[in-house]
């Protein structure tokens, strides 16, 4: 094995960890959901989105991927409003 197929490996490793917490989040996202239906609150909630952004960006070791974060978290909100406003509809 090479060396790039070595670090793609290890991307591929990640990549599975990465799926895994995605799948935990959206479980936890619904469980979310399923509190605002029933105290009929709004799928969106603009502070908490600000609250969780920063918290995130604060965790990063080089922040350089500040941006790329607050990116991949704008990405991560939208997929858990889809996830909600479907589970509002049922």
């Amino acid at each position: 094995m090479n060396e790039l197929d070595k670090i793609r490996k290890e991307i591929d490793r990640i990549d599975c960890e990465i799926v895994r917490l995605f799948e935990e989040r959206m479980e936890i996202v619904l469980k979310v959901a399923q509190h605002k239906e029933r105290y009929h609150m709004p799928i969106c909630y603009e502070a908490r989105e600000r609250e969780v952004l920063s918290n995130c960006q604060a965790c990063l070791k080089n922040k350089e991927f500040a941006a790329d974060v607050e990116e991949l978290y704008q990405v991560l909100f939208e997929i858990s409003k889809k996830a909600q406003a479907r589970l509002f509809l049922k």
